[in-house]
């Protein structure tokens, strides 16, 4: 009986470290993507709480064709992997998709992961009005790539940017 009890502990204890990107899995949920394509512009300080003056501070804008919005604010404690700090190959698992993009039944990352939803909902509505944002539980757009992922000013202390495309996607 110890020995089963050894196990379970021991499996207990390394599950973040099994978990894809050291983050968490994401839902895994049918869906197709629709227009409008969103860009996205993020800057990110992924570190914990006092490990940088910016720490868990975010700022995002959003643009498509003349229309654009922007926040500042605080990325939720819950849902995004802070401890592993600015690392740009982490970027994909950590803001778009564990298991292949718009790939039906594939995993993506919620938004709000790394931000908060109110936040997600205005900024949605400000580049992309008339259109349906949410379902019970979850808001209708996602990360589809990146592209001009850096740490700067490096990978210890840096801060994440990097330029997204957000699709809305129907469940």
């Amino acid at each position: 009986m110890n020995e089963r009890l050894k196990i379970v502990i021991t499996l207990f204890a390394l599950a973040p470290f099994l978990i894809a990107g050291g983050g968490t899995n994401p839902p895994d949920r049918a869906y197709t993507m629709r227009a409008p394509v969103i860009n996205a512009y993020v800057v990110v300080d992924p570190h914990e709480a006092g490990v940088t003056p910016t720490a868990r501070r975010a700022s995002v804008r959003l643009t498509r064709g003349a229309l654009s919005a922007s926040a500042h604010f605080n990325v939720p404690a819950i849902g995004f992997p802070f401890a592993l700090g600015c690392d740009p190959n982490l970027t994909n698992a950590r803001f778009v998709s564990a298991g292949g993009v718009g790939d039906a039944g594939a995993n993506f990352v919620p938004l709000t992961n790394w931000m908060p939803e109110d936040v997600a909902v205005r900024l949605l509505q400000a580049v992309a009005p008339g259109q349906p944002l949410d379902t019970p539980g979850a808001i209708n757009a996602i990360i589809t790539s990146v592209d001009h992922v850096s740490c700067t000013p490096n990978n210890v202390t840096g801060t994440l940017t990097f330029h997204g495309r957000i699709h809305l996607i129907d469940f």
